[in-house]
C-alpha cells in the first residue's frame, strides 16, 4: 500500500455507540458484530410485504424429467481429484484446516472423506460440524455467474453487442442496473426448497439440501476474539462450494417475470435492457417491467435497494444530445436515479459506449504500478520487477 500509495486501513474497533449503551468490551464487540450479521437477513424479510396473489407457480413451470433428481455416491478417485485441486490461497473454515493441509494429507484423507460423503447422501444428512461457517439443465440462459465457459467477459459481450446493434438502428436502450437489498443473508429456506422441487429434485435429494441449510450456525472474529456461536434462520452460507449455486437457483426464475425487457444476471449482480423507438417507449416498457420485478421480489422475500438501483440511458450522440425531456423510471412511486456512465462487472460504461471513463480508470491503475517498478527498480533484480509488474499491471490488460 505505501508503495502504491494507497492509504492503509484500519480494522480495530474500539468503541460501538448503541443506543442504549456503549460496548467497548472486545467479548461485547464481537458479539454486537456477531448478532448484526445473523439478525440483518430475517429483520429485512420481515418488513418485506408479501404478494398474496402470486406463487411459485407464476414464475418456475413445473419441470416433469424422467428421473427426478437424485444426488449420486461418490468415488474415492474423484474425491481426491477434486482435493488436490483445491486453492491453497483460500481462506481456513472455522476448523481452521488450511487447503495446503488438506492437499497434502489427499492420500490418507480421501477415503475416509469419501465413506462420510456417501453415508451423508444415503441418510439425508448433513455433518453438522460443516454447517458452522466463518444434469438437467435449469439454469436460465440469462444466468452468467459461477457457470462453465460464462464469466464477466461474456456476460459484457452479449450486453453491450445488443446495445450496439440497438445504436445502429437508432433506437433508445433505458439499462436499469438493479441493487438487491443483502440479498445472499435474505435467502428463504423455505422457498429455495420449493423451486427445487419445481425443478424436478426427488426426496432424498431435498432432505438432504434441507438438512444442510438448517440448524446452522456462525461466529464473528474481531480484534483477536471470538464471539458467541448464534443460529442462522435464513440466507445461503456464504464463502462455501454450494452458495453461489444456491443463490443463482434461487433467483433463476427472475427472468421468467419480466415481459418486455431483456435480463443479463451474474450473481446478484443484475440487469434488464428496455429497447424503444423513442424514449417515451423506452421509458415505459422499462416502468412496466420493474411492476413485475416488485411482484417478483415480493413473492422471494427479497428487496430492491432504491438508493443503489440506477440506470443509464444508451443511444447514439446524437440521440442523446437532442433528448428535450428527463425520463422517468420508477418502481412504485419511487423514481430511479439516472447515471450517465455506470460500473458494470468492472467495467465502466457510458451512454454512447465510447469507453472514454473506463480508458482513463485503467491508465489510473497501469499509472500506480509503474509508480510502483519506479520506487523498486533500485532496490530489486529484473526477476522480481517481472512478477510486481505481473500483479500490479497486466492484470488490467487481460
Amino acid at each position: 500500500n505505501e508503495i502504491l500509495g494507497r492509504s492503509q486501513k484500519q480494522n480495530i474497533v474500539n468503541e460501538i455507540n448503541l443506543p442504549e449503551k456503549t460496548v467497548t468490551s472486545n467479548i461485547e464487540l464481537v458479539n454486537v458484530f456477531n448478532d448484526y450479521f445473523t439478525d440483518v437477513g430475517p429483520k429485512l424479510a420481515e418488513k418485506i410485504e408479501y404478494e398474496h396473489n402470486c406463487s411459485l407457480r407464476d414464475f418456475i413451470p413445473q419441470h416433469e424429467p424422467v428421473e427426478r433428481f437424485i444426488f449420486q455416491p461418490v468415488n474415492v478417485a474423484t474425491v481426491y481429484r477434486l482435493i488436490t485441486k483445491l486453492t491453497i490461497s483460500k481462506a481456513t473454515g472455522i476448523d481452521e484446516i488450511s487447503a495446503k493441509v488438506l492437499k497434502a494429507a489427499a492420500p490418507a484423507i480421501a477415503e475416509p472423506l469419501t465413506r462420510i460423503f456417501d453415508m451423508s447422501i444415503a441418510t439425508d444428512r448433513f455433518p453438522m460440524e460443516w454447517k458452522a461457517a466463518r444434469k438437467q439443465n435449469i439454469l436460465s440462459e440469462h444466468q452468467f455467474g459461477f457457470r462453465q465457459f460464462h464469466s464477466t467477459t461474456t456476460t459484457l459481450l452479449d450486453c453491450t453487442n445488443e446495445w450496439y446493434i440497438n445504436m445502429d438502428r437508432g433506437l433508445y436502450n433505458t439499462v436499469v442496473l438493479l441493487d438487491l437489498k443483502k440479498a445472499f443473508d435474505t435467502v428463504n429456506h423455505e422457498i429455495l426448497l420449493r423451486k427445487f422441487e419445481r425443478y424436478g429434485f426427488g426426496n432424498k435429494a431435498l432432505d438432504l439440501l434441507s438438512n444442510y441449510l438448517t440448524n446452522r450456525t456462525q461466529r464473528c472474529q474481531l480484534n483477536g476474539m471470538l464471539s458467541d456461536q448464534r443460529g442462522i434462520t435464513c440466507g445461503i452460507p456464504q464463502g462455501s462450494i454450494l452458495g453461489p449455486l444456491l443463490f443463482i437457483i434461487y433467483i433463476n426464475d427472475l427472468p421468467n417475470c419480466l415481459k418486455h425487457t431483456t435480463p443479463r444476471m451474474f450473481a446478484d449482480d443484475t440487469s434488464f435492457t428496455a429497447v424503444g423507438k423513442t424514449l417515451n417507449e423506452a421509458e415505459e416498457i422499462a416502468n412496466k417491467d420493474l411492476k413485475n420485478i416488485k411482484v417478483w421480489l415480493s413473492s422471494d422475500k427479497l428487496s430492491l435497494n432504491i438508493a443503489k438501483t440506477e440506470y443509464i440511458l444508451i443511444g447514439s450522440r446524437s440521440k442523446i444530445n437532442s433528448m428535450d425531456v428527463q425520463p422517468t423510471v420508477k418502481i412504485d412511486t419511487c423514481p430511479i436515479k439516472r447515471v450517465k456512465s455506470a460500473k458494470v462487472l468492472g467495467v465502466e460504461i457510458d451512454e454512447n459506449l465510447n469507453w472514454e471513463k473506463h480508458i482513463e480508470y485503467i491508465a489510473s491503475k497501469v499509472s500506480s504500478g509503474i509508480g510502483a517498478l519506479k520506487k523498486l527498480k533500485e532496490f530489486v533484480d529484473r526477476d522480481t520487477l517481472v512478477l510486481v509488474y505481473n500483479a500490479l499491471i497486466q492484470p488490467h490488460f487481460d
